[in-house]
């Protein structure tokens, strides 16, 4: 599978009582089908809300995030492409199954 094929998205929860301590923002890396599963399982699991949600993932030149990096984004799209190869090579170690980081 090329990287392209995989989703890598970083999600951050909350509970309605702003007063608890939120968890930690989250990591899943798998095909798009594992992450959403994954994501609903683990926000049933802990009993958290979804609060954001973002793609981690290479931005193609003249995009809007793109543009806003400016002179790094060139420098932040190779760390990124590079993290998300080492997550890729996890994946495989891990038998495909779904990385929850």
């Amino acid at each position: 599978m090329e990287l392209m094929e995989y989703k890598c998205i970083i999600c951050s929860f909350y509970r309605k009582n702003i007063y608890e301590d939120e968890p930690p923002n989250v990591t899943f890396f798998g095909t798009e089908k594992q992450v959403s599963q994954a994501r609903t399982q683990y926000s049933n699991d802990i009993g958290y809300n979804v609060n954001e949600t973002f793609d981690v993932k290479v931005e193609p030149k003249d995009s809007y995030w793109y543009n806003i990096y400016g002179d790094e984004a060139e420098d932040i799209n190779k760390r990124t492409k590079e993290k998300l190869e080492k997550l890729k090579q996890l994946y495989i170690k891990n038998n495909k199954k779904t990385l929850i980081l």
